[in-house]
């Protein structure tokens, strides 16, 4: 041990109860919003590839000699905006279109001649193909090519015409995309282990239409997100529903995690909700159930449904009035339970000190059974230069210290107190904050946050969590080249450590150090958070150190994602960094 280091004296209580490490702990929510699916998980490279959004003409593409096209969304395969070029041309610069060499792709066109002949050119600079199109009463046609990609490609998609047509939609995709999805993004995935996925959302499942998602990519209406300005602000404010549910479970089913689903308070009434779990759980001779059969999908067995998602902050009438919250979340529950009883419910209450008059209102009025209460925890914003970064660095560091949560404790002592020994929480969405990339404050929040929530399980009921959200917000960072884990997802697959394990009550003579500890029977794990600058050592009373692995960061800060992961052999931990190590009892310990 380092002398010269502080000293941190941990000292475990294994006599005293212990109780199970919750293994649910390790959910995701996979929210279609910002750069989580279009520049994310899905393979798609054109923006806006619908021609959905714009004002005078369309947003992501430079169009000349052309009508937008607004007020005839039934001429469109899609029922969405188009574009009709006269001797014209659409282009789209993007970084997202980036081919690469050694895989091929996929360039199409939706379109529809509208003069009695027309020539269509279109694809990526220096692959374009020309194709013949005729006014041949059809609908549309769909024209597309496969092409060779290129390292040097140029970025840039063009669509080009002598004549007029028509023109739908457009796509630029990997011909090895897993269901319009990305396999680099998956294998990602994958190797968090996590055992839930909730989809689609979030702020986007109100609106998600699960109908619509049934149909073929190409077919599927785009969704409007105007009205949440942070929601879709890196598409365009919409988003092409690449990604429905039977793609959704492909997903689960890949990266080996059971689905979850969130049902619309504003979206759905009973009969929709009713319909929605039949199409997903319901036998082959009811009426959903064999159109999924139809698809080639036996049933889905979605065991846990998100009733509504924040309506206490966005759900119209909702919004303020807990009683019409409840009879609404009522009518969906019951609704649901006739298709199958054995669902678990996830309720939506809200802890603010402002709102706690809603969720008193929303219990009175409540008439249905439930197995989870949601529970959002998000630390602040994201600061991105100092002196207020470092500010909330050091404030957030201090936020865990002691094993207090106030919205928590408004549930368990007021709220839910006549019903709290069979009520369970979820914290179904949590992070430092949404809409961040990868960083070492987020790294470090996230540390603390999941040992606050192993650490208060019992206290708190809290045996399931989703993080929000994996993908370019935390765990997993995509760009058009590819995409790796970040320090959060490394964090998930090291604390993973304490799955199977008991709890143990620890103390420790220093705030300096957060930690939570695990007893395996023929063996102990600990994580331990620096939460200061200088290095520290450990000594756990009545333990040997046996081997260890360090996250290491330079800073706590946000705006510095750098950070690397070695083997220790000594109980020490860097500045702001976090260690995982096994320990053998060798003394009998306090």
């Amino acid at each position: 041990m380092d002398k010269t280091n502080t000293i941190a004296t941990i000292t475990p209580h294994t006599y005293r109860n212990s109780f199970e490490f919750e293994p649910g702990l390790f959910g995701i929510n996979t929210e279609v919003t910002r750069k989580g699916f279009f520049g994310g998980i899905c393979a798609q490279m054109l923006n806006n590839r619908k021609l959905f959004m714009g004002t005078e003409g369309v947003d992501g593409w430079a169009c000349t000699d052309f009508i937008r096209v607004i007020d005839r969304p039934e001429e469109s395969l899609c029922r969405s905006n188009f574009v009709i070029l006269q001797n014209g041309s659409m282009t789209q610069t993007s970084a997202m279109i980036a081919p690469g060499t050694g895989r091929e792709y996929e360039a199409a066109v939706w379109v529809r001649a509208i003069s009695k002949k027309a020539v269509i050119s279109f694809g990526i600079q220096g692959e374009e193909r020309a194709f013949e199109v005729e006014a041949d009463g059809k609908a549309f046609h769909k024209l597309a090519f496969v092409f060779a990609g290129r390292d040097s490609g140029s970025g840039i998609f063009t669509i080009s015409v002598k004549g007029e047509v028509a023109v739908y939609e457009a796509s630029l995709i990997p011909t090895d995309n897993y269901y319009g999805m990305r396999r680099d993004v998956i294998e990602n995935l994958r190797a968090l282990h996590v055992p839930s996925v909730r989809f689609p959302g979030g702020c986007y499942a109100d609106h998600f239409e699960w109908k619509e998602s049934l149909k073929l990519p190409e077919f599927r209406k785009p969704v409007d997100g105007r009205s949440k300005l942070f929601m879709l602000r890196d598409s365009w404010h919409q988003d092409c529903v690449e990604v429905g549910i039977n793609e959704f479970i492909l997903l689960c089913r890949a990266i080996g995690a059971e689905p979850e689903f969130t049902v619309s308070l504003l979206r759905s009434d009973g009969e929709d909700a009713r319909k929605l779990v039949e199409y997903c759980n319901g036998g082959i001779d009811t009426e959903y159930g064999a159109i999924r059969n139809a698809l080639g999908f036996d049933a889905f067995n979605i065991k846990t449904w998100y009733i509504g998602n924040e309506p206490y902050y966005s759900g119209g009438p909702y919004r303020v009035d807990g009683g019409l919250a409840a009879k609404r979340t009522s009518e969906l529950v019951n609704a649901m339970r006739t298709v199958d009883p054995g669902i678990n419910a996830v309720i939506c209450l809200v802890s603010d000190p402002g709102l706690r008059t809603r969720s008193v209102d929303f219990m009175k009025n409540l008439d249905c059974s439930f197995e989870y209460v949601s529970y959002h925890w998000y630390y602040g914003t994201g600061p991105t230069a100092a002196p207020d970064g470092i500010t909330a660095c050091e404030r957030m560091k201090r936020t865990y210290l002691h094993d207090v949560d106030e919205g928590l404790e408004f549930f368990k002592n007021e709220l839910l107190a006549p019903v709290w020994d069979r009520c369970r929480v979820n914290v179904d969405e949590w992070n430092f904050c949404w809409g961040s990339g990868s960083n070492n404050a987020l790294l470090i929040s996230n540390a603390l946050q999941l040992q606050f929530f192993a650490r208060n399980s019992e206290k708190y009921h809290i045996r399931e969590a989703r993080f929000f959200m994996p993908v370019n917000e935390g765990m997993i960072t995509v760009t058009p080249a590819g995409s790796r884990l970040e320090s959060s997802g490394e964090l998930f697959r090291l604390m993973a450590g304490h799955k199977g394990g008991r709890v143990v009550e620890c103390e420790a003579d220093t705030d300096a150090v957060d930690f939570l500890l695990t007893e395996h029977g023929d063996h102990f794990y600990l994580s331990a958070v620096n939460r200061s600058a200088a290095p520290v050592s450990l000594d756990l009373k009545g333990f040997t150190f046996a081997v260890g692995k360090e996250i290491v960061v330079r800073e706590c800060s946000f705006t510095d994602n750098n950070y690397s992961i070695h083997e220790t052999h000594k109980a020490e931990i860097s500045g702001n960094s976090i260690l995982f190590a096994t320990f053998s009892l060798t003394t009998q310990p306090f």
